[in-house]
């Protein structure tokens, strides 16, 4: 049975990047729109890579028809990080 996720929250409401677990997803409040959201890939020599999936679609009158776009966005951040916000499911097995 799959574990539920629960919002973690760290010392003075806040976590570091370095308390993270792979799979985590973290939430960046300055970020709006729907992608402020992205989960902990890889963590190594104090840097903490994420990623974020993402679809648009666009509609061209002169095609015909709507071209969906999917793709996923990366980034690097210092394990020194501070997030208010983290989801988890527990350490991974």
């Amino acid at each position: 049975m799959e574990q539920p996720v629960e919002l973690v929250h760290g010392v003075d409401g806040v976590v570091f990047g370095y308390q993270l677990n792979l799979g985590d997803i973290v939430e960046f409040p300055n970020m709006g729109g729907g992608y402020n959201n992205a989960t902990v890939k890889q963590k190594k020599a104090g840097e903490i890579h994420l990623f974020r999936p993402f679809t648009h679609t666009a509609s061209f009158s002169y095609t015909g028809g709507v071209i969906c776009y999917i793709g996923i966005s990366q980034w690097t951040i210092n394990d020194r990080e501070l997030f208010k916000r983290v989801y988890t499911k527990g350490p991974l097995k």
